[in-house]
């Protein structure tokens, strides 16, 4: 003997109403705010500030920037170029006393976001070897007399996509409160 399926009485045209109903409420939620709450801000001369860990510091060295972990040494270190990584980089090189001797092969990804501040990934070759890295470009400081962008490499194997994401997201080209 067969059971009858009960029927709930909803049409299939109003669960795809409600389902999307739901979706686009889902959109207009608040975001969570990141939590920068063992960050501190550092500024960058004619560019803006942004966050890094605690036991991360700026360093300025002649003409360089570079960001150190307390614990575990180098994190990323600012490139001679001030555009950016993009497609017309492609073979550019470059000596940093910090990096060496490196050269720009590829563009691989890039995001920007509308406060200044530009990540992805790009292919470099140091020492006849190919690294793929993450670099972080933040810039424009539209109240400093003299404009500066500045390319980090992360160099450091330990900083991951949503970390790089983080920092970026912390760029602020207005001067701080």
């Amino acid at each position: 003997m067969k059971k009858a399926i009960p029927r709930l009485g909803i049409s299939l045209g109003l669960m795809v109403f409600i389902f999307f109903s739901v979706l686009m409420l889902c959109r207009f939620l608040p975001k969570v705010p990141e939590d920068y709450s063992n960050w501190k801000t550092v500024e960058i001369d004619n560019c803006g500030s942004l966050k890094i860990p605690n036991n991360w510091a700026l360093y300025e060295k002649g003409d360089f920037l570079y960001v150190e972990n307390k614990d575990k040494g180098l994190v990323m270190a600012q490139s001679f170029s001030d555009a950016g990584i993009s497609e017309n980089m492609e073979g550019d090189e470059e000596f940093n006393e910090f990096l060496g001797r490196i050269k720009n092969i590829k563009a691989l990804s890039a995001t920007a976001f509308s406060n200044g501040a530009t990540y992805g990934k790009t292919s470099l070759l140091k020492d006849n070897n190919e690294y793929e890295k993450y670099y972080l470009s933040v810039g424009y400081d539209l109240y400093a007399e003299e404009e500066r962008n500045v390319l980090f490499i992360i160099w450091d194997e330990t900083v991951d996509f949503k970390m790089i994401q983080k920092i970026a997201r912390s760029f602020n080209t207005f001067p701080p409160d």
